[in-house]
């Protein structure tokens, strides 16, 4: 049984995602256990957001700063480490992959870059689709009801949520069985997620 996650780093594309939808608060119904993590440069870039005009970042800003979204300050070799990120991720990418791999964190991201390269470096990686299964698998949403969230969130990001239906598929494939032993750790069909972390339910 995968390990449950203490503390998930949350990117600002993410949580962009999820205010548009009015969906922030899901992160803690799935993980009421571990705390949910944001770095310096994701608070900067969801502030400037909010600062635009963009008005539903306002909520996740509101999060911040009451702490229900914990705002974690890197060290100095965290800061060191963020450097040696590809140049193409974002500040907020960055950060909060150096802070996962210094802490051993588990990384939520939609951006799809900064998940290739958390991937590379073998971090625990949750994208759209692993949170959306992890709805239905847990019990928290309804199947027809992570289908409408995802409509809503592709909608709203005028995105694709790619392999879609394998978001609702139970089992593993046959491929991605072989795939978890050669890689000696869990991959979910569809999910977007590597060395998937258990929800605390």
């Amino acid at each position: 049984m995968p390990s449950r996650p203490k503390a998930i780093v949350v990117d600002a594309n993410i949580l962009s995602t999820l205010a548009r939808v009015e969906e922030v608060k899901l992160l803690f119904a799935l993980f009421p256990k571990a705390e949910i993590v944001v770095t310096p440069a994701v608070q900067s870039e969801t502030m400037a957001g909010a600062y635009q005009g963009f008005s539903f970042l306002e909520e996740v800003a509101s999060l911040i700063e009451s702490g229900h979204l914990k705002l974690e300050t890197l060290t100095t070799s965290e800061l060191t480490a963020k450097h040696r990120c590809p140049a193409t991720l974002g500040e907020g990418e960055a950060e909060s992959i150096a802070l996962c791999q210094s802490r051993g964190w588990t990384l939520l991201t939609n951006d799809k870059r900064a998940r290739n390269f958390a991937e590379s470096v073998r971090l625990t990686v949750y994208d759209p689709r692993g949170l959306l299964r992890a709805l239905w698998r847990y019990g928290i949403r309804s199947k027809k009801q992570v289908r409408r969230l995802a409509d809503r969130m592709e909608a709203a990001e005028n995105m694709v949520i790619t392999n879609k239906e394998a978001i609702f598929k139970s089992n593993y494939s046959a491929a991605f069985r072989r795939l978890s032993r050669r890689a000696n750790r869990p991959v979910l069909v569809g999910l977007g997620a590597s060395q998937v972390p258990t929800p605390a339910v």
